[in-house]
């Protein structure tokens, strides 16, 4: 059975793993429930790693488009596919010494995601975060 602790974040929802069985016992419905009620959806403490990671990705979303970069395709800054799959990559800048701004993730397509997935396999000592938000929440704050 799947034990979640969820806490309700002003950025979304954070699941915390109360069993190793986090990823693997989620279904997509509940999965699904949860970023519409919430727009965002954190697990903490998941077991399993990358392969248990995709696995679950794979259950609950039915198509993964492969990172098709914008003006930052250069050195430092670009990403790099991991085990040659082109829907995992590395982040932006890994080696950098400044943070990456806001910014929507492949927007200048004709069909952007709709759902976007992160995975963090060693968090860092210091500093690290990654700033998301809605789009259509900030397009409703600007105003006319």
């Amino acid at each position: 059975m799947l034990k979640l602790a969820l806490e309700d974040e002003a950025s979304g929802a954070a699941v915390v793993a109360a069993d190793d069985a986090l990823l693997s016992a989620m279904t997509p419905a509940v999965l699904n429930g949860l970023v519409v009620r919430h727009g965002a959806v954190l697990f903490r403490g998941a077991e399993g790693g990358l392969a248990a990671f995709k696995a679950f990705s794979s259950r609950c979303a039915r198509e993964f488009s492969d990172y098709r970069g914008g003006g930052l395709r250069f050195g430092p800054l670009d990403r790099e596919a991991i085990g040659g799959d082109r829907t995992v990559l590395t982040v932006t800048g890994a080696g950098q010494a400044f943070a990456i701004p806001l910014h929507g993730e492949m927007q200048y397509l004709p069909e952007p995601p709709e759902l976007l997935w992160f995975y963090c396999d060693r968090p860092p000592v210091d500093g690290g975060q990654t700033t998301y938000a809605s789009a259509a929440a900030v397009e409703r704050t600007l105003g006319d």
